[in-house]
């Protein structure tokens, strides 16, 4: 089963595609109205064909959102935030993290590249930790999800989050020196 706002290889012409052109797309479609954004992402994902009954169990909290935001702001806004969440699922499924991270590197910077990508490489596993951590508890037959939830999902995504620091130092210090540039004094020490 795929995870909501992971990484797929495939063999798509969006696969295949720079991420920065992808990211760029996602801004100019993101001032998009809805009817030209949901329509050009429905199109999308079906020709990459993306998971949509596997992605839906992890998107309810995105469709409980939608509901609020329809009640509260019609159906239009509701429209439009399905698309952004939409869009989301396309730029996360068809860009590898790493790949990303590779090609923002000369724009924004060794640091803040990995950063970004990093972050895209927590989503799944955030998604992940959460739906086991559900489902560790309903096999224990624990039906309320309450603080003991929430501080085992903590307590996951810490050690995760710790795992993932250590990765991001040790390719900062890979791409040290490696572009000319020296690391400063206070990346050193973090």
């Amino acid at each position: 089963m795929a995870v909501i706002f992971s990484y797929r290889s495939s063999d798509t012409f969006l696969h295949r595609a720079s991420p920065v052109l992808k990211i760029v797309m996602l801004f100019i479609f993101a001032f998009c109205p809805w009817y030209i954004n949901l329509p050009t992402m429905m199109i999308l994902a079906i020709a990459i064909r993306l998971p949509l009954s596997d992605y839906l169990k992890g998107s309810v909290f995105f469709i409980i959102v939608g509901i609020l935001i329809w009640v509260s702001n019609g159906w239009q806004s509701a429209l439009s935030f399905i698309s952004v969440v939409l869009s989301g699922m396309i730029l996360t499924d068809t860009t590898d993290p790493q790949d990303l991270a590779d090609s923002l590197r000369p724009i924004l910077g060794k640091s803040f590249s990995l950063g970004i990508g990093i972050t895209l490489a927590m989503l799944p596993v955030t998604m992940e930790t959460m739906q086991q951590a559900r489902l560790a508890r309903k096999a224990r037959g624990e039906r309320f999800i309450g603080k003991g939830y929430l501080a085992s999902i903590l307590q996951i995504m810490l050690d995760k989050a710790d795992d993932f620091a250590l990765g991001y130092r040790s390719r900062i210090e890979e791409y040290d020196g490696k572009d000319g540039t020296q690391m400063l004094e206070s990346e050193k020490g973090a």
